[in-house]
């Protein structure tokens, strides 16, 4: 026998599979068909039909088992009376033990327990080698061993297969598993994804033998469709029929709905000259040859319900096991699916490792940067197409040029960036829109409730509106309180100053209150942080080229705020405020009432906290407001809240409630 230490162990691997076998029992028939199967996969298998058999194993039959990822070990009736074939066992066996390398053995038509004993008929053939060399009993016993390290080793048993082309194809699988093994986390583009993946893969449940829809759904930019190509390239392999239909929303737009669904159907049922000319109706062939095949489908950015209906229809459409994944940022779309999977942002170990590999193409960033990079992911929050894209742009860049873009951030947002979440903007109507903004500029972070009231005063059908946010993943509701992501605020506040309604930007507010533009008339909000301004001057009747104005709150940061700055009104009132307006927080509102000609008829919430107020009106006023709750109110507070003469700090809210914390 040649030993095995005859060549010395190769690290390199020429072959992905070394298959071992009686040639005279299954190469023409098991063997060859394993083989062909391996090719058509591109796997690099090796088969020893071109070398010349002798009494010994020959070295380049050794360099192939030491150059092979995988040995596929064929036990069949005779393998063991093959002293080539035990040899070669022995090799394979030291090469697992001394290189790592992967046995797989198959027991075609022999119980593994007659290879692992050396029993039945399978010991019969082994028994004639061990006659033979039974002078040579450390021959004997090596090959003994290793039969039954093998026959140990999980494997198939052909018996419980009705057809080989079954176990071929289990075969197959298994291996192009061990071969590529699919986990992300080392992968730059991929950091953190084998959670969402596991998670997703127990939805699926790809053993069962039922029809499911499952939604991943989240905000631009989260990685749905990355997750859902991870796991089209993991588990594709276990169906009949696969398609991945990339950016359903664009394509729809581009080239129509039967375009698309000409195109996915031509290829699950394989004919390329298929013709649907109906976008709800599948011909009653391509039907039946759906629910023959064991289908896998992936809906990549659906954003309306009719294309979910035209191109995966319902269970009924496919085979069994089939599995349909369908990725959206409206959570109404997927109201039909079995199970939805929330994306949520990457957590910060993560979130800190993608950014490091973008900008520096390493895992953590050089020491320097490690600061600038903590306040990169805090700007990011977790999402993954942020990380990305600020990482690449800051790649190669200095301390001092990360410091300066950080400081643009605060005022520019990412174009790039903003484009892609400002898809799901572009999807509401105009009245969600309103919302929306009104929402990102004011009320991030308040009570629900709270905000409902206050833009039903704007006469908003408020309620709905915020259920098709959180249906949109713009906005979640967490104990009754409004939460948006960070960039999702941004890119609120980005669209409503382009469109001049809601002014949050201090300087864009002082330009506009101190000019007379007549862009002042679509103006609906002003939220000024006027620790941000120095002193600026205004006009008394400044207000009344802002007839639209609904929401007004100009508010101080305590910790920032500087004697001597803020707005001056260059007189002893004001001369008028929109009747239009449903939220009115000025605190230290300079004058001591309100204009005698505001109605308040809409005013939801009044918040002069720490003014110079004494009364609301003169004497006793009797009003009726559009809740159709009337209030008779003495120094226009409620008795409870005035304190005397003169009240130095009140936030009052209409319908008895009060005001959220």
């Amino acid at each position: 026998m040649a030993s095995t230490s005859s060549l010395a162990f190769s690290s390199k691997t020429t072959y992905d599979v070394f298959l071992s076998f009686r040639g005279i029992d299954t190469r023409p028939t098991f063997t060859s068909h394993l083989y062909s199967a391996l090719c058509r996969k591109s796997i690099p298998t090796f088969i020893d039909d071109d070398l010349e058999r002798g009494e010994r194993i020959s070295p380049a039959l050794l360099k192939a088992i030491e150059e092979s990822m995988i040995s596929v070990v064929i036990f069949s009736e005779n393998y063991a009376s093959s002293r080539w074939c035990l040899d070669e066992l022995v090799k394979i066996i030291d090469c697992q033990k001394e290189m790592g390398r992967k046995i797989l053995p198959i027991f075609y038509h022999v119980d593994p327990s007659d290879v692992r004993k050396q029993t039945g008929k399978f010991g019969e053939a082994f028994g004639k080698v061990k006659e033979k060399f039974k002078q040579s009993l450390d021959i004997v016993e090596k090959w003994s061993t290793a039969l039954t390290e093998v026959a140990n080793l999980s494997g198939w048993d052909s018996s419980i297969y009705r057809h080989e082309s079954e176990l071929i194809d289990k075969v197959v699988k298994h291996i192009m598993k061990k071969l590529y093994p699919v986990s992300f986390s080392a992968c730059d583009d991929l950091v953190g994804i084998d959670a969402h993946l596991n998670e997703i893969l127990s939805f699926l449940c790809i053993e069962m033998a039922d029809v499911r829809f499952i939604g991943i759904w989240g905000i631009g930019g989260i990685g749905k469709t990355t997750i859902a190509e991870a796991l089209f390239g993991q588990i594709s392999d276990e169906f009949d029929a696969c398609y991945f239909l990339n950016n359903v929303r664009e394509s729809t737009e581009k080239h129509g709905l039967l375009h698309l669904r000409q195109n996915l159907f031509s290829k699950l049922v394989g004919d390329e000259h298929l013709s649907i000319q109906t976008p709800r109706v599948l011909p009653t062939i391509v039907l039946d040859i759906l629910r023959r095949k064991k289908i896998f489908i992936v809906l990549d950015d659906v954003n309306d319900s009719k294309q979910l209906k035209a191109l995966a229809g319902d269970h009924g459409w496919f085979g069994s096991g089939s599995r349909v994944i369908i990725t959206s940022r409206d959570k109404q779309v997927l109201s039909s699916v079995d199970k939805i999977y929330e994306v949520k942002g990457l957590d910060c170990s993560d979130a800190f490792q993608l950014l490091s590999m973008k900008a520096f193409k390493q895992k953590d960033p050089p020491m320097e940067y490690i600061e600038l990079s903590k306040s990169v992911q805090a700007y990011c929050k977790g999402v993954p197409l942020a990380l990305e894209v600020l990482g690449s742009h800051l790649c190669n860049k200095t301390p001092e040029e990360w410091e300066s873009e950080l400081n643009k951030l605060k005022r520019f947002p990412d174009c790039n960036i903003m484009k892609v979440l400002e898809i799901s903007y572009n999807d509401l109507d105009e009245m969600e829109k309103k919302i929306f903004l009104y929402i990102a500029c004011f009320f991030n972070g308040d009570c629900k409730s709270w905000v409902e009231d206050i833009l039903n005063g704007c006469d908003f059908p408020t309620r709905w509106g915020i259920i098709r946010l959180v249906d949109k993943c713009l906005v979640t509701v967490v104990n009754n309180m409004l939460k948006m992501h960070d960039l999702i605020v941004e890119m609120g506040q980005d669209i409503a100053r382009r469109k001049g309604i809601i002014l949050c930007n201090s300087n864009d507010i002082c330009r506009m209150l101190a000019t007379t533009n007549n862009k002042a008339k679509k103006v609906e909000g002003l939220s000024l942080d006027m620790s941000e301004i120095e002193r600026v001057y205004l006009n008394s009747a400044v207000f009344s080229r802002i007839p639209n104005l609904r929401l007004l709150k100009f508010y101080w940061t305590p910790w920032l705020k500087k004697e001597g700055t803020g707005l001056i009104v260059e007189s002893n009132y004001l001369e008028s405020l929109p009747n239009t307006l449903s939220l009115f927080h000025w605190e230290e509102y300079p004058f001591k009432s309100l204009p005698l000609n505001f109605s308040m008829e809409n005013l939801v919430h009044l918040n002069v906290r720490n003014s110079k107020v004494e009364k609301l009106w003169n004497g006793v006023k009797l009003m009726t407001f559009n809740s159709g709750l009337i209030l008779q109110m003495r120094c226009g507070f409620p008795h409870n809240r005035c304190s005397g003469t003169k009240c130095f700090g009140i936030l009052i809210r209409l319908q008895a409630l009060l005001p959220p914390s």
